[in-house]
């Protein structure tokens, strides 16, 4: 029995311990400057931000999304955690997910307008024909969805 609860309290230890280390490790990152997340590290071909990336791999990816990173690699761990830390570690600093979504549905509905013959090609002469154009586009795609 005394075992079982020794195992329990080392569990609850090692995980404080791990989140301390990740706040430590949070706070670091928010330490550094614009300019020192592109500096060369001390891993040949990676800067600061692919570090950051790679150090932070295991508690931002799940099981799934990790399995399948290793499946795009061709089952090569190290080319993974490269290429994972390559394609993240890109990111700008001040990357804003919600802005970049809300972006994304304004290119796919400007491109989907584009679908529209009228619009794409503009043959309207005066702007307000051609609102009244893009306005029809509009609601013809509203009542699709």
């Amino acid at each position: 029995m005394e075992n079982a609860t020794e195992r329990t309290r080392s569990k609850a230890e090692v995980s404080a311990a791990i989140a301390a280390e990740r706040r430590e490790l949070a706070d670091l990152f928010d330490s550094l400057r614009a300019d020192e997340w592109n500096e060369p590290s001390l891993c040949t071909g990676w800067r600061v931000r692919e570090v950051a990336a790679h150090m932070s791999m295991g508690f931002r990816l799940s099981l799934p999304a990790t399995l399948a990173e290793l499946a795009k690699a061709r089952g090569n761990l190290h080319r993974m955690t490269d290429q994972v830390a390559r394609s993240t570690g890109g990111r700008p600093t001040g990357f804003d997910k919600t802005l970049y979504k809300r972006r994304n549905e304004v290119e796919r509905t400007i491109n989907a307008l584009k679908g529209f013959r009228a619009v794409a090609t503009r043959f309207d002469k005066r702007a307000y024909i051609f609102h009244g154009t893009v306005t029809i586009a509009a609601i013809r795609l509203w009542l699709r969805s």
